[in-house]
């Protein structure tokens, strides 16, 4: 297993673009909707979004139209940013602030 890390907009725009290139297949996956939430829930409106963020790509792999599409291959492809992030995560080092 691997990590990506993807901003919340990043994968409403896969989720937007599915739709639209392949709509019959695209129907299957339900993508989270955004919430609106107070400072004291970050943390576990974080936790449970990544949950559901989660199972959403789970759902877009588990159709093969889509998971052998370029655009899911292209998204769900590791980067030299994740591999860093994965590296400080298993050293203990918090995470830089960057955009993906």
């Amino acid at each position: 297993t691997f990590s990506i890390w993807r901003r919340y907009s990043e994968l409403h725009k896969l989720s937007a673009t599915l739709k639209t290139q392949y709509p019959h297949d695209a129907a299957v996956t339900q993508f989270p909707a955004k919430r609106i939430f107070s400072r004291s829930q970050v943390r576990s409106v974080a936790s449970k979004r990544q949950a559901e963020l989660d199972a959403y790509l789970q759902s877009v792999v588990s159709v093969e139209m889509l998971r052998t599409s370029p655009l899911v291959s292209t998204f769900l492809r590791q980067t030299l940013k994740d591999i860093a992030r994965e590296q400080e995560e298993a050293h203990g080092i918090a995470p830089t602030h960057r955009d993906a």
